[in-house]
């Protein structure tokens, strides 16, 4: 079968976007660059994050997530959102939630664009971590039997038994 030819130029774009997936965009008539969120970002943000994560991998146990099952959870978590979206651009949640439905619309496609894979691997991480936390519930379960072991072999009081010769 005949393999497709990547130019090197395109895995090179491909790969600067995926280390570097930072955007500049015009909202409200203001240049703005779009960043990927950093440690202190996620540490300062933690609840947030973790509701809009929590939604996220509720919906990924059941099948692959499409773009409108991300759209429905972000207008469900619409007091998290803005926030969410505002710090991306370094601006405050108050500004975000002034913005025109078509600029916030821009934003947040924009934002999730640039902070999708941080989202989704905290997603999959709490997928993951919650079915080792299953597992071993359900081997802790007094339904479940411990594995069986051989018989208990005691040493008993009588002679040995001489060797054959």
């Amino acid at each position: 079968m005949a393999k497709k030819i990547v130019p090197p130029e395109e895995t090179a774009a491909a790969d600067l976007e995926i280390l570097n997936p930072d955007r500049t965009i015009n909202i409200a008539g203001e240049k703005l660059t779009v960043r990927e969120y950093n440690l202190v970002d996620s540490l300062e943000m933690h609840e947030p994050i973790a509701a809009l994560t929590q939604a996220l991998a509720a919906v990924m146990q059941d099948g692959p997530l499409f773009y409108e099952d991300v759209e429905a959870i972000l207008a469900r978590q619409v007091a998290i959102v803005p926030l969410l979206a505002a710090r991306a651009v370094d601006k405050p949640a108050s500004w975000a939630e002034k913005l025109s439905a078509t600029d916030g619309a821009i934003l947040l496609d924009w934002w999730w664009v640039v902070n999708r894979h941080f989202f989704m691997t905290a997603a999959v991480r709490r997928i993951t971590v919650q079915a080792a936390r299953e597992k071993r519930q359900q081997w802790d379960s007094p339904l479940s039997s411990p594995p069986s072991s051989g018989p208990d072999i005691m040493q008993s009081d009588s002679a040995t038994t001489p060797g054959a010769s």
